[in-house]
């Protein structure tokens, strides 16, 4: 017989644990939005305009700005004026941006691994109700 109070408070725990794995050390280095604006920048590369930025993202052209000023301050992109317009700019990733990036990549990798594993141990743990008990 399953302990439902003893199962609904590991998940809560497994949330909980989730949650923490996300924002651990996030407090942080890049914020959501200058996430999202490096990886369209990593994914375009050629060509990448704020305005461009903020069409593909679905975000105001002032919370680009800000948050492109924010990651050319620390470092992750660089700006390069157009020969044809002097009033626009493409923006690249640098050394620093693709770093970040990569870590973010890995951080996420190592979240969906950590809850893989718990619900695996959870499965084992109330083998009577174990999901994949057809395959075994």
């Amino acid at each position: 017989m399953i302990d439902w109070q003893k199962m609904l408070n590991m998940h809560q725990e497994l949330n909980q644990f989730a949650r923490i794995m996300l924002v651990k050390k996030q407090k942080e280095f890049l914020t959501s939005s200058e996430r999202e604006l490096l990886a369209w920048i990593y994914l375009t590369q050629d060509d990448c305009t704020p305005l461009y930025l903020s069409k593909v993202s679905g975000m105001k052209k002032e919370a680009v700005s800000r948050s492109l000023k924010a990651l050319y301050e620390k470092g992750c992109i660089k700006r390069e004026k157009k020969s044809t317009d002097e009033r626009s700019y493409c923006i690249y990733l640098t050394d620093d941006g693709n770093l970040a990036l990569l870590v973010i990549n890995l951080k996420w990798e190592m979240v969906a691994y950590s809850v893989f594993v718990i619900y695996i141990f959870l499965e084992i743990l109330f083998m009577d109700n174990y999901l994949f008990k057809d395959f075994i």
